[in-house]
């Protein structure tokens, strides 16, 4: 649910304590986009400020999955080229490469 972006397409549902069941638990707590016909043109088409409010709120869910993709990337720990381990045959050495 972190990366959807609710958009309202009826004007009863943009009060968010109707929003039951599944949807009231994955979506309730998320910023939605409203086009519903309160934001519609004398065309029936939704406003073009409407319009930019879902467009932010799609580049704002992307820049976070960017960010959160970016962390997990950073922390990611590279395999070492030749595993070890410990020898118990060999004193004086700790380690050497694993078997294969």
């Amino acid at each position: 649910p972190s990366g959807m972006v609710p958009v309202v397409l009826e004007a009863e549902m943009l009060n968010v304590h109707h929003w039951k069941g599944p949807l009231g638990m994955a979506l309730g707590s998320q910023l939605y986009a409203d086009l519903s016909p309160s934001v519609w043109d004398r065309d029936g088409s939704p406003t073009a400020e409407a319009m930019d409010r879902l467009e932010q709120l799609i580049r704002k869910k992307m820049q976070r999955a960017r960010r959160r993709t970016d962390q997990t990337a950073r922390f990611a720990i590279a395999p070492s080229a030749a595993p070890t381990r410990p020898d118990a045959r060999a004193p004086g050495r700790t380690s050497v490469p694993a078997r294969r």
